[in-house]
């Protein structure tokens, strides 16, 4: 038993074991990942039940939930019908989530940790009066119940004697004489001493080895003598505190929490292979059991109450938070980005080495969203004040309110006390219902007041919290949660007060149009929110998949040729009409003598340049060999063109920015055989490019028949990195990855690789529109099937559920087999079939979002 126990356990530090597919089948009816309980009496757990077919591989339904081991599910979800791979990956995301965190998991039977876990927690709930948190946790805990019926034993003591031995046990109190890696959560937050009228504690006494090895031989004892004499002082404090802790904290609620807590700490344990430290948290839970039914107060000298004090010493010591010491500042960690809301750090900004947190305070008070999001805040408020309101910036302010009002309340619902903490169906509630009502304020006939709107907003919000989270807060609470938001909002409008004061002081050659705002904000506030469900849903993709969503049809680079080729025509005819009417204008004030002269001179400098040209273009190509289409003898390089550099800020570059800008463009080659004469030609000639070993394009290349996909280091990143700069239109990532590319790469003809340049910025937007409606085809799918579907052909329920098929067509109907979809095909199915999925691809045709201005 004890050699299964990982590396390092008997130290106390140690990680999570990896989950392998040997894992994944290790016990007959499925495997489940369980934590440590936390100090909050939090368990989760992940499992994956396996379901066996006949002749046919089995399958797999995944179920997790959140327990409080004094009697409440709080959360759950579930998931069926996949493959072994997909299994895999769902619980590798969930055990990697864990990695450098105070949670340590086991692998255990499903069934075990079913009956003698999620059942009696479920029949405690029931007792207390509690259901479930809505319909998801509800088919989750199905799972786990249907499983349960395979469990051996009946009762938690029936299995306590079996994995421990029947009789009077002896548990070994110095088995926690140690640190010990699974108990680090254990602690008291600062928010529940304060609410339970609990002193902060002194800080826990230490002696200063490196202090006193600096001393001299003469001054060790001494100093030796006052620092024990500071330990013992130390010391006896720390008692008295601990002796008013368990006075503050005895009641029945925190007896239910640390018995529960200990009986879990040794299902834990021997699930992990440890009897020995299970029979200590066994006994330990059984004696505050006693101590309850006698009416006594909390043992200090319970294993499981020594184990909490003393962690909260350490812990809050290493906050910062003991009696006397300087408070920590909550924005700095060594992490790059929030464990709350998952918000990035400031990129720009160290202190004392660690990294900066822009979604709290210093005092860990929530922001309105991190500190990007309250830029586009600002910027959008700033706009609506100028412009009004629209649908682009009604979009815009949905998604940077929603992630800027869930930063918010995450956070603040964090310092609260837990116990009071709304839960996740209470915060998405209360969201859901101040949202819509502060895009409404927005829509105002005059100039919107942003003050006024503040004010408006700061009301919404707190009606919203009364009406949905009353239960666990009390008017003190919501009162200071608003004053909370209306501060954090006022930050906002000193923003917006700096962005009219800088529009006031600075000069432009041309003011952003309403388009061009609505365009930016577009960009700055949809396409990050898309990134991070891509990326959710990535890290589960099979690399099958991931391979087909990040392909796009070769059409695609046809249509991104031609529109260029078109569009840089169009340049050169303006651009022409432009020099004849400059040069009629030259004739009228310089007279016709004089205009005679210069024309004499540009036709032999210009006859002298295209000799010297002739004499040079020996080699019938002007591009490298190595590419599939010849260009032919007339390519030449204009000496008098400055290279065209186009602008970084866009994906793609629009006639007005061509017009405006001041340079001259090289020439189209004479003849037909070079590429930047065709626009066909010039997307063969492309495509032998980006397909060739010297493509230059680092995130994407061409298949042979020309199709585009995302390099294969990309699409196999499981964490989709790479997505983030490319689907958020990160302007100097992609810009700053092609423009500085050499021209020689695409072409000698400064003309081609000028084509090829922008037809690449053209593809971008393609390529991401392609993945947008990719992923959109994941999410017709359903994540949860509990139900048995219906044949459609038959009307023949399944005897399990995933055992019919989908349509792959519309999604919406199922069948048992071959012939019943046939047959259903040819009775009238196949219309359908087509005008729903017609309807369902209408539902995800986004694409202006990233044309416009094209």
């Amino acid at each position: 038993m004890a050699s299964s126990l990982p590396a390092d356990y008997e130290l106390g530090h140690y990680q999570s074991p990896e989950f392998t597919s040997a894992t994944l089948f290790k016990y007959k009816y499925g495997v489940a990942c369980v934590s440590n309980v936390d100090g909050r009496g939090n368990v989760s757990i992940y499992a994956m039940m396996r379901r066996q077919r006949k002749n046919s591989k089995p399958i797999f339904d995944y179920a997790n939930i959140l327990g409080y081991v004094g009697g409440e599910i709080r959360d759950g979800f579930c998931n069926a019908n996949l493959k072994e791979g997909e299994a895999l990956r769902f619980m590798r995301t969930h055990i990697e989530l864990s990695r450098g965190r105070t949670i340590r998991m086991t692998f255990v039977p499903v069934e075990e940790v079913s009956a003698m876990f999620v059942l009696p927690l479920h029949k405690k709930s029931r007792e207390r009066g509690l259901g479930f948190p809505d319909s998801n946790t509800a088919s989750a805990f199905e799972y786990f119940a249907q499983v349960a019926k395979y469990c051996p034993y009946q009762t938690l003591e029936e299995f306590f004697d079996a994995k421990l031995g029947k009789g009077p046990r002896k548990p070994d109190r110095t088995k926690f004489s140690g640190h010990r890696g699974e108990l680090e959560s254990w602690w008291l937050e600062k928010s529940e001493l304060l609410y339970h009228n609990c002193p902060l504690p002194p800080r826990p006494p230490t002696l200063n080895i490196s202090s006193l090895s600096r001393m001299g031989q003469s001054n060790f004892m001494s100093g030796f003598m006052e620092q024990a004499s500071h330990w013992s002082k130390n010391h006896e404090e720390t008692e008295a505190w601990k002796k008013v802790a368990v006075k503050k904290f005895t009641n029945t609620l925190n007896y239910e929490r640390f018995s529960g807590m200990a009986k879990q700490q040794a299902l834990w344990y021997i699930w992990m292979g440890d009897p020995a430290r299970a029979m200590v948290m066994l006994e330990a839970s059984k004696g505050l059991e006693r101590d309850k039914t006698s009416g006594r107060e909390l043992d200090q000298e319970n294993v499981a109450v020594e184990v909490i004090l003393d962690a909260t010493l350490g812990n809050l010591s290493n906050r910062g938070m003991c009696a006397g010491q300087s408070t920590i500042d909550a924005r700095l960690t060594p992490k790059y980005q929030c464990d709350t809301c998952l918000s990035p750090v400031y990129p720009e900004k160290k202190r004392q080495g660690l990294n900066m947190l822009t979604c709290v305070d210093k005092d860990a008070n929530g922001e309105f969203g991190c500190k990007s999001v309250r830029e586009n805040v600002a910027k959008l408020l700033s706009a609506v004040s100028k412009f009004g309101i629209n649908k682009d910036f009604e979009t815009s302010a949905s998604h940077c309110f929603r992630e800027a009002l869930h930063t918010f309340l995450e956070h603040s619902f964090t310092v609260l006390y837990w116990r009071i903490k709304p839960t996740n169906i209470m915060t998405a509630a209360t969201e859901n219902e101040a949202l819509p009502l502060f895009i409404e304020l927005l829509k105002v006939k005059e100039k919107l007041d942003v003050q006024q709107w503040v004010n408006s907003c700061t009301i919404v919000l707190g009606e919203a919290l009364a009406t949905h989270c009353s239960s666990k807060l009390g008017e003190e609470d919501v009162k200071k949660l608003c004053g909370l938001f209306c501060s954090k909002m006022n930050k906002i409008l000193s923003e917006v007060k700096k962005l009219a004061k800088d529009e006031e002081t600075t000069k432009r050659s041309k003011e952003p149009t309403e388009k061009d705002v609505s365009k930016d904000l577009l960009r700055k506030t949809v396409a990050p929110t898309m990134a991070q469900q891509f990326k959710r849903k990535w890290r589960l993709l099979s690399t099958t998949k991931r391979r087909k969503m990040l392909i796009i049809d070769h059409q695609r680079l046809v249509v991104a040729c031609s529109e260029t080729f078109q569009q840089m025509e169009e340049v050169d005819i303006k651009e022409s009409k432009k020099k004849e009417s400059a040069a009629a204008d030259q004739e009228m004030s310089n007279g016709k003598e004089s205009t005679a002269d210069q024309e004499m001179s540009n036709g032999k400098e210009s006859t002298a340049d295209q000799q010297t040209n002739d004499s040079k273009e020996s080699d019938p190509s002007c591009d490298e060999g190595s590419h599939e289409v010849q260009e032919g003898t007339s390519c030449k390089k204009n000496k008098t063109s400055t290279p065209f550099i186009p602008d970084p800020s866009s994906t793609y570059i629009t006639d007005e920015e061509l017009e405006q800008m001041d340079v001259e463009f090289p020439v189209k080659c004479s003849g037909d055989s070079c590429p930047c004469t065709d626009g066909y030609k010039l997307s063969k000639h492309l495509v032998g490019v980006l397909s060739s070993e010297k493509n230059p394009i680092p995130f994407y290349k061409c298949l042979p028949n020309g199709d585009i996909i995302l390099r294969g280091d990309v699409w196999l990143d499981p964490e989709g990195h790479f997505f983030d700069d490319m689907i958020t239109l990160n302007e100097e990532f992609i810009g700053g990855a092609v423009l500085p590319i050499e021209d020689e790469i695409f072409s000698v003809c400064p003309r081609l690789a000028l084509l090829c340049k922008m037809a690449c910025h053209r593809i971008i937007p393609m390529l991401l529109m392609s993945v947008i409606h990719q992923f959109a085809e994941l999410e017709k799918k359903d994540n949860i099937r509990f139900e048995c579907q219906s044949c459609q052909g038959c009307g023949e329920p399944e005897s399990q559920p995933g055992d019919f098929k989908r349509c792959g067509g519309c999604k919406s109907v199922f069948y048992c087999g071959k012939k019943c979809q046939v047959q259903d095909w040819k009775a009238g199915h196949k219309q359908k079939c087509q005008e729903l999925a017609k309807d369902n691809d209408g539902l995800f045709s986004c694409s202006k979002l990233h044309q416009t201005g094209d």
